[in-house]
């Protein structure tokens, strides 16, 4: 057990940026989707036909 502690790298071990640009692009059509939908309700509660 202890020959395989002594292999693995110390410090903290980062994605690569084109993980990290998908994972933004992600968050940010999840951003844009709910605030889509946040918007299309609030602008169908004044209208007296909901």
């Amino acid at each position: 057990m202890a020959s395989d502690a002594s292999t693995l790298t110390p410090g903290p071990r980062y994605a690569r940026f084109s993980r990290r640009l998908k994972a933004i692009l992600l968050d940010w059509m999840l951003a844009m989707a709910l605030l889509f939908g946040v918007l299309t309700v609030a602008s169908n509660v004044q209208n007296d036909t909901l």
